[in-house]
C-alpha cells in the first residue's frame, strides 16, 4: 500500500519515467545513507548513551526495514524451506532438495531448488522453532519473512550488547562509539532487519567467542566458535587462530597435549549438532557440491574472470589451415577453463595467506582480534568465490573493535551495497531509510546548541 501510494505521486511519476533521473536518485540514496552514517559517527564520538538507550534507538532505526516492501535476496525463503523439510515433511535438509516437495507453497520462491542445505546444523536447529512460530501465524510467505527478520534483528541487538561488553573490557573509552559503529551501520541493518539473513546468528556466535576468549574461558570460546562454524563454515576459520593463541606460550612438546582437549570438544560439538540429521557420508556431500563452492559470483574473483573470459584459453586447431602451426582462438569452453583456473589460483592464494597468519600466532587479546579479522578479510577477498554483499557484515563486526582499520572497513561495508545488480532505488529505499537521516540531524542540532550555549556570556549577578 505504501509503495502504491508513492507510485501515484506526480514527482515520482516524473522521476521514474527517465533513466537518468533513476540513476541519479539511486546514487543519491547510497550517498545519503553512507554520508549520514559517517556523519553520525563523527558527531557521536563524545556521546555516551547507556546500552539500553542505544539498543532502543537501534531497534527504532530497524522498524521501517521490518515492513520494507520486497527483498533484495531470496535467501529467507531457503531458510524457511530448510526448516519446513524436517518439521513438516520429516525429511533431511542435508539430503532432500526443495524440489522433492513440489506441492510446497514456498517452493516457487526458493532460488536453489535442487541444492540441499548449504548451512550448518546449528542453523537448521535454530530454524525449527522459527518455522513452528511462522506456521502458527498462518504459514504464509509473509509470516516467514517477518519471523526471520525479527530473529535476525534480535541477534543483531544481542551482538551489539556483547560488543559493548567486549570493547568495555578492552578499551572503555572506545565502548560507546564502537558499539554504535556496528549497530547503526547500514549494511547489517539492511541485511538483518531488512532481509533476515542468518549471518546475524553467525555474528552473534563469533562475538560470544571473542567475549569468552578475552575473559580466559577457552572451553566456552571454542564452543562458541564451533557453533559459528556450524551456522556457516566460514566461522571455523577463527578456531585455528584461537587455538594457536592458547598454546603460544607453551613449549613445542606441550602443544599437542594442550590442544587435544579443545580439538575433542570442538569435534564433540560438531557430532552432537549433526547427529539428528546424520544419514551416512552423503550428509556431508553438499559441502563439496554446493554452488558457493563450485561457482564464481561477484567479488574480486568474478571481476578477474570477466576480464579473462574473452581471451583464448589455449591452443586449438584453427579454422584456416596455416601449415603445421596452431593458432589460439576463443571457443565455447573458454569460460569453464578460465573459471577453473581462477578458482584454483584464488583458493591457493587464500591458503597461502591463511597459512602465514597461522604461522604468526597472536600474543595478546588485541592481536588475536586483528588476526581473526585478517583471516576473515582474506577469505572475503580470495576464498569467497561465491561472494555476496552481506558477507561484509563479518568485517563490519570486526572493524568496530579493530581500531587500526576501523574507518576503511566500515567504508567498505557501505560500498558493498553497490554490488546488488538491481537495487530498488525508488520509493522503497527512500522511505525505509529515512530514520538514518533523522539521527545525525538530531545529534547535529544538539551539538550546535551546546556550542552556542557554551559561548553565551555569563550574566552578572
Amino acid at each position: 500500500a505504501l509503495a502504491a501510494w508513492v507510485a501515484r505521486l506526480p514527482l515520482h511519476q516524473t522521476l521514474a519515467g527517465q533513466a537518468a533521473t533513476q540513476r541519479l536518485l539511486g546514487v543519491g540514496v547510497l550517498v545519503l545513507m553512507g554520508g549520514s552514517y559517517f556523519a553520525t559517527l563523527v558527531l557521536a564520538r563524545r556521546w555516551q548513551p547507556s546500552l539500553r538507550r542505544l539498543l532502543l534507538l537501534t531497534a527504532g532505526l530497524a522498524l521501517p526495514l521490518l515492513v520494507l516492501p520486497g527483498l533484495l535476496s531470496s535467501d529467507v525463503y531457503s531458510y524457511a524451506m530448510f526448516g519446513r523439510i524436517p518439521l513438516l515433511y520429516g525429511g533431511n535438509p542435508f539430503i532432500d532438495v526443495p524440489l522433492a516437495f513440489r506441492d510446497d507453497p514456498l517452493l516457487p520462491l526458493v532460488a536453489w531448488k535442487t541444492t540441499p542445505s548449504v548451512y550448518g546444523p546449528a542453523w537448521i536447529i535454530a530454524a525449527l522453532p522459527l518455522t513452528a512460530l511462522a506456521q502458527g501465524m498462518g504459514g504464509g510467505a509473509a509470516a516467514y519473512v517477518l519471523v526471520y527478520k525479527l530473529a535476525a534483528l534480535a541477534a543483531h541487538l544481542a551482538t551489539a550488547a556483547v560488543m559493548w561488553a567486549v570493547v568495555g573490557r578492552l578499551s572503555a573509552a572506545h565502548q560507546h562509539w564502537a558499539t554504535l559503529a556496528y549497530a547503526w551501520h547500514p549494511l547489517p541493518l539492511i541485511e538483518f532487519a531488512g532481509m533476515g539473513h542468518n549471518d546475524a546468528l553467525l555474528g552473534l556466535a563469533l562475538a560470544l567467542g571473542v567475549w569468552y576468549a578475552i575473559r580466559h574461558a577457552p572451553r566456552r570460546a571454542v564452543l562458541a566458535f564451533t557453533v559459528a562454524g556450524m551456522v556457516k563454515l566460514v566461522g571455523l576459520l577463527v578456531l585455528p587462530v584461537y587455538a594457536l593463541y592458547l598454546v603460544r606460550q607453551l613449549r613445542w612438546w606441550q602443544k599437542p597435549r594442550a590442544l587435544l582437549p579443545f580439538v575433542a570438544l570442538s569435534l564433540g560439538c560438531i557430532i552432537v549438532l549433526y547427529a539428528p540429521f546424520w544419514d551416512g557420508p552423503q550428509t556431508l556431500r553438499v559441502l563439496v557440491t554446493a554452488p558457493p563452492l563450485t561457482e564464481i559470483n561477484k567479488g574480486p574473483a568474478a571481476r578477474v574472470l570477466d576480464d579473462l573470459v574473452g581471451r583464448p584459453c589455449g591452443l586449438v586447431p584453427s579454422d584456416v589451415t596455416e601449415g603445421r602451426n596452431l593458432r589460439s582462438r576463443p571457443n565455447a569452453t573458454c569460460r569453464a577453463v578460465w573459471e577453473t583456473r581462477v578458482r584454483r589460483v584464488s583458493l591457493a592464494l587464500f591458503a597461502v595467506v591463511y597459512g602465514v597468519l597461522l604461522c604468526w600466532p597472536a600474543a595478546t587479546s588485541t592481536a588475536l582480534l586483528a588476526r581473526c579479522g585478517m583471516a576473515l578479510l582474506a577469505y572475503s577477498l580470495l576464498g569467497a568465490l561465491y561472494f555476496q554483499p552481506w558477507y561484509g557484515v563479518w568485517l563490519v563486526l570486526w572493524a568496530a573493535w579493530w581500531r587500526r582499520a576501523t574507518w576503511p572497513l566500515l567504508a567498505w561495508g557501505v560500498a558493498l551495497l553497490w554490488l546488488y545488480p538491481a537495487y530498488p532505488f525508488m520509493e522503497r529505499t527512500l522511505l525505509a531509510f529515512a530514520p538514518l537521516v533523522a539521527w545525525p540531524v538530531v545529534l547535529g542540532g544538539r551539538w550546535l546548541w551546546r556550542v552556542l550555549h557554551a559561548r553565551r556570556p555569563a550574566v552578572a549577578n
